[in-house]
Formats: structure tokens, C-alpha cells, sequence
């Protein structure tokens, strides 16, 4: 099963959707969003990144990068890009740190590229870091997220409207990977075509 949007055509943008709904019950490492567009009842997806990373900036903060890529599942033709970037801006601290359901560590962007258009849904959340027990790596639970659109490109529609995210991701320490999926994560401008 897909783990990306379905591209947007021209003729059916109402219908992009998310291609690995719950449902899919593989193991492992997953986000889960529950989209709220409009009137329609509660929309749940998983999205399993093909590549997550981590590394800190200069004040010491951990920032986490994933993206996962795919082709449109109906005519192969389309590429389908999801990324996913998360700044701890405190860590909690095992023991010590206060049980909040109201406490909010992180900074969420989530961005959805197809090539109808792209769309950014920024947010805070609440997550914790892991470390793993062989290694550097480090489980990151996204105990809860609260994402709402801030900017699309082209013919893309609202394909989340007020969307929460939860979940884990595996990540491996590489500052240039997470330097580049930041970059990429930047919105394009349009062509002149569009």
C-alpha cells in the first residue's frame, strides 16, 4: 500500500486523498493524522516516512526532518512528496517533567507536494525524544499535534483543514540531510504556466 497523496488532476482535485488510511496495521514507525475539512466527519491517515533525521541548531535545539516519496498509485506518471519538520524547543525530562495534556514543546511543519500544486500546514504539538539503545538514533513520539493550513501553491486544495498528528519516527543523527529536507521543504513559486 502507498504511503503518499494521490496526485491532483485537473478534473478531480476534491478527490486527492491520502493513499495508506488506517487500516494499514504494518509495524513500525508511523504518523497519524485525523483531517477535519469542512462539514465531512473525521478523515484518519498513516504516513510511513522513508527517511527521518535529527540534528541540533546553535542554541542547542533538536530538529527532526522526514520525507517519504512516491508515485501516483492510479497512473504512476505523478511524484508525490510528503515532509515533515519538528523543532524541540525543550526537551522533558523522565520523572521530572509535569504530566500537561495542555503542554506544548515543538514547533510542526508538514508540506504536501504534487504536481497540481504544494500545500503547508503549520502547528505546535507535544513530542518526546527517545534515545535508542544501540546507537545514536532517536525514537521521537509525537504525543499530539494541532496543524492548520498556512500556504498553498497552485491547484492544490485544503487537504487536511484542521489536522492532528500523532506518532513515531525512527531518526538518525545527520545534520547535512536535515539541511537539505529543510530546503527542500520550502515552498515553490510558481511557474509561469500556472
Amino acid at each position: 500500500m502507498s504511503n503518499a497523496l494521490r496526485p491532483v488532476t485537473h478534473a478531480s482535485l476534491a478527490l486527492l486523498v491520502l493513499a495508506c488510511a488506517t487500516g494499514c496495521h504494518r509495524p513500525g514507525p508511523a504518523v497519524h493524522i485525523v483531517a477535519h475539512r469542512g462539514t465531512e466527519g473525521p478523515q484518519r491517515y498513516t504516513v510511513r516516512f522513508a527517511e527521518a533525521c535529527y540534528d541540533r541548531d546553535a542554541a542547542g535545539d533538536l530538529r527532526f526532518a522526514a520525507r517519504t516519496t512516491s508515485q501516483d498509485p492510479q497512473d504512476g506518471r505523478g511524484r508525490v512528496e510528503q515532509y515533515l519538520w519538528l523543532r524541540l524547543t525543550w526537551v522533558p525530562i523522565p520523572g521530572k517533567t509535569p504530566d500537561n495534556p495542555t503542554a506544548i514543546n515543538c514547533l510542526i511543519e508538514y508540506l504536501i507536494r504534487t504536481p497540481a500544486g504544494q500545500a503547508r500546514y503549520v502547528g505546535t504539538g507535544y513530542a518526546y525524544p527517545y534515545r535508542q539503545r544501540f546507537g545514536k538514533a532517536i525514537r521521537l513520539s509525537i504525543e499530539r499535534a494541532e496543524l492548520r493550513l498556512d500556504q498553498r501553491r497552485g491547484e492544490i486544495p485544503d487537504l487536511l483543514g484542521h489536522a492532528r498528528l500523532t506518532g513515531t519516527l525512527i531518526a538518525r543523527p545527520d545534520p547535512a540531510t536535515c539541511t537539505d529536507l529543510r530546503r527542500q521543504m520550502q515552498i515553490e513559486p510558481l511557474s509561469p504556466s500556472d
